[in-house]
């Protein structure tokens, strides 16, 4: 797996730009993350201004943050995480947009920009995703993508608000990926 940590970015396609996090975007991103309906499923109240900065902004190796950005607005965000160079798989999450872009094709254009980066660029051999068993939409989103679900972590983590949440396991190997890629263009 090529080095990871050293992604030029835009990645792009279409009106859709994803940049790797920096100083310049995280108050716009702060002040856009202050919804709260975005975070009904996330292990911590990101909504929150000390809890978004300690645990969004934060950097750490085993994650890249990217910035959405839309007609060059910037609209929500999306990472690559629990990285695994030796495996060569790497994990697609924390992904959130602006409630005013829910139901859009954005999502999928996101999905599909990070998909084809980790399998053609960054030669994955597997990419998942984890989905909370109660987000029914993410759920329905990957599976109409045609992503597979592999199985349920039970009591995979214990969340912020005292909730033991349970994680559905998403996944695409390379063998799949041509076939996922055309059902999303075609979605697109």
């Amino acid at each position: 797996m090529k080095a990871i940590f050293n992604i030029e970015t835009p990645l792009k396609k279409n009106d859709v730009e994803l940049h790797v996090l920096n100083e310049s975007h995280k108050q716009e991103l702060e002040n856009l993350a202050s919804d709260s309906r975005l975070w009904k499923y996330a292990p911590h109240p990101y909504h929150e201004p000390t809890v978004f900065k300690e645990k969004w902004l934060s950097k750490t190796k085993e994650r890249v943050c990217f910035v959405i950005f839309y007609k060059n607005k910037m609209i929500g965000s999306s990472s690559y995480y629990d990285i695994d160079l030796n495996n060569k798989k790497l994990t697609i999450g924390y992904t959130w947009l602006h409630p005013d872009y829910w139901g859009t094709k954005i999502n999928r254009q996101i999905k599909l920009i990070m998909l084809d980066y980790a399998f053609n660029t960054l030669e994955c051999i597997r990419v998942e995703f984890a989905v909370d068993s109660l987000n029914t939409p993410s759920q329905n989103a990957l599976g109409k993508l045609g992503i597979k679900q592999e199985g349920l972590l039970r009591n995979h983590m214990l969340l912020s608000n005292g909730r033991i949440r349970h994680t559905y396991i998403y996944s695409v190997i390379p063998e799949e990926w041509p076939g996922i890629r055309r059902n999303i263009e075609n979605l697109i």
